[in-house]
C-alpha cells in the first residue's frame, strides 16, 4: 500500500522549524479505549490465499496475547470497472468473516489518485466526486457486518512531500511548519467520510533506513510521525486512532527519480528501528494502536521475494515456498513480539 502521488506547495521560506515535533506533549489514548495491536490479514478474491502479514500460527499466538487482527480488503474484492460493487464485496466476505464478525476491517482504495482528492480544494469536482464515493461505499460496506469496525487504509489522507519554489521536491521535515500544518489540515477536511468511519489509519510507514540514509532516517521520520498522529488524535472525535506500519522502506520508482529516495525499497527495518521511528512515536502523541501490514506472504507465494535484492539476501531464501515461509515466520515471531510490548508494556 503506496502513496504514490503526492501535490506540490511553493515553499518561500529557507529557514525549516524542526522543532515542533518535538514540543509534542505524549497523550494518553483516547479516554475509555485501551491500546490495541492489530495484524492485518489479507486474503485472494475467492479466499484460498493467504497473503498478509504473516501465517496463521503467528497471528493466533499475538490473539492469545490481546492482540487483535484487522482484514484488509483490496480493490480486487469490492470494485469492479473502478466502481465500488456491492455483491462483490459481499461474495468475499462470506469468505473471510463470518456474519457476526465484531472486528476491524480495512478498505484499501487507492486506484485513480483516489486518496489524493481527498486533499484537492473542497469546491473542485474531483475533491467531491471522491469523498462522495468512499462515504457511500463505506456506508453500504457496514450494511454487511453492521458488527464489525469499518475503515479506509492512509484515511486520513497526508501527503508527506511538496515542492519548493524551483520545483524540486522535499522531504516532511524540510518543509516549513505552516506548511506542513497546511497538509495535516488538508487531511482532515473531508467530515463527511471522517464522520462515516469506525476508526482513523493513517499510514506512517518509513522512507529512510538508517543504513543507506543516517542524516535523515530518525528526524525525518519521527517528525512526519509525531506531527501526522498527533494532528488525528486531536480531530479524530474520540473514536480511535490506528496508524498504519509497515517493516519494510516504502518507496516507488517516482520517489527515486526525484531524489526523496534511495533505491532500495522493501528493505527490511531491524526492530529497534521500525519500533523507534514508527510505532513508538505514534503511540508517544496518543494513538490508540498499531495496525501492522506487511506482504511479505504475498511476495514468497508469487516469488518476486527472490527478485528484489534487499529481500532475497535478507534470509536464506531457497526458492522453495514451504521453506520460505517458514523463515518468514521464524522473523515475524520477532516483530510481532514486539509491537506487543511496545503497545503493551
Amino acid at each position: 500500500m503506496n502513496n504514490v502521488t503526492l501535490s506540490a506547495l511553493v515553499i518561500a521560506a529557507s529557514v525549516v522549524d524542526l522543532h515542533a515535533a518535538d514540543n509534542l506533549q505524549p497523550l494518553d489514548a483516547n479516554p475509555g479505549t485501551e491500546r490495541t495491536a492489530l495484524i492485518g490479514v489479507l486474503h485472494s478474491f475467492d479466499g484460498s490465499m493467504r497473503a498478509g502479514t504473516t501465517n496463521e500460527s503467528v497471528l493466533l499466538d499475538a490473539e492469545a496475547r490481546g492482540a487483535g487482527r484487522c482484514i484488509v480488503i483490496t480493490e480486487p474484492s469490492f470494485l469492479v470497472d473502478g466502481v465500488f460493487d456491492l455483491d462483490r464485496l459481499a461474495s468475499h466476505l462470506d469468505r473471510v468473516a463470518p456474519q457476526d464478525y465484531d472486528g476491524y476491517v480495512m478498505l484499501d482504495w487507492e486506484s485513480d489518485n483516489i486518496l489524493n482528492r481527498l486533499t484537492d480544494d473542497a469546491d473542485t469536482i474531483e475533491y467531491t466526486t471522491a469523498v462522495s464515493a468512499l462515504t457511500n461505499a463505506i456506508l453500504e460496506a457496514r450494511t454487511l457486518r453492521p458488527n464489525a469496525k469499518w475503515g479506509y487504509y492512509s484515511v486520513p489522507y497526508v501527503q508527506y512531500t511538496f515542492a519548493d519554489a524551483s520545483g524540486d521536491w522535499i522531504r516532511w521535515h524540510e518543509a516549513p511548519l505552516h506548511h506542513r500544518q497546511h497538509q495535516m489540515m488538508l487531511s482532515t477536511q473531508a467530515t463527511e467520510l471522517l464522520e462515516a468511519v469506525d476508526y482513523y489509519a493513517p499510514s506512517i510507514y518509513d522512507m529512510w533506513h538508517s543504513e543507506d540514509s543516517p542524516e535523515i532516517d530518525t528526524i525525518g521520520q519521527q517528525v512526519f510521525v509525531r506531527e501526522v498522529v498527533d494532528h488525528c488524535v486531536k480531530h479524530s472525535r474520540q473514536i480511535p486512532v490506528f496508524p498504519v506500519v509497515w517493516h519494510r522502506v516504502l518507496s516507488t520508482s517516482w520517489h527515486e527519480d526525484r531524489g526523496i529516495t534511495l533505491g532500495n525499497r522493501n528493505k527490511l527495518f531491524g526492530v529497534p528501528e521500525w519500533i523507534e521511528d514508527q510505532v513508538a512515536p505514534a503511540l508517544d502523541v496518543g494513538a490508540d494502536g498499531i495496525v501492522w501490514w506487511g506482504a511479505d506472504l504475498k511476495m514468497i507465494n508469487n516469488g518476486y521475494h527472490l527478485l528484489i535484492p534487499w529481500v532475497s539476501d535478507e534470509l536464506p531464501y531457497s526458492g522453495m515456498t514451504p521453506l520460505d515461509m517458514i523463515l518468514a515466520r521464524w522473523m515475524h515471531v520477532d516483530y510481532a513480539e514486539a509491537m506487543l510490548r511496545a503497545v503493551d508494556p
